[in-house]
């Protein structure tokens, strides 16, 4: 299978940007966006409840969209069938991340 796949890339240090931070009722949320490799970007939220810190570390979950509005929904910034999932998560003491899936809208930022 690793030949059909062709050569593995060369690692990337990560590099994330915090574009804004907005204090929620129970949770932050921060807007990212970070370079998974040498050709793109991908935008995300994550949610960290305020319960969490460096000495009360939380568990995580990464919530893929699905094909309506994109990470938006996922996080409550608008209304959709995703229900603001992420959003239920952190009020429940779990860190999430919704990036935008690769291609989707504004992955390519």
């Amino acid at each position: 299978m690793r030949h059909q796949l062709g050569p593995r890339p060369v690692p990337l240090p990560l590099e994330v940007e915090t574009l804004e931070r907005t204090q929620q009722v129970g949770y932050t949320r921060e807007k990212i966006i970070f370079n998974p490799d040498a050709f793109s970007s991908i935008p995300a939220y994550v949610l960290i409840p305020d319960s969490a810190s460096a000495e009360n570390p939380a568990p995580a979950v990464l919530c893929a969209h699905g094909h309506g509005v994109g990470k938006d929904g996922a996080v409550g910034i608008v209304e959709d069938y995703q229900k603001q999932y992420a959003v239920e998560l952190a009020k429940r003491e779990f860190i999430t991340m919704a990036p935008e899936l690769w291609n989707w809208q504004n992955a390519s930022l």
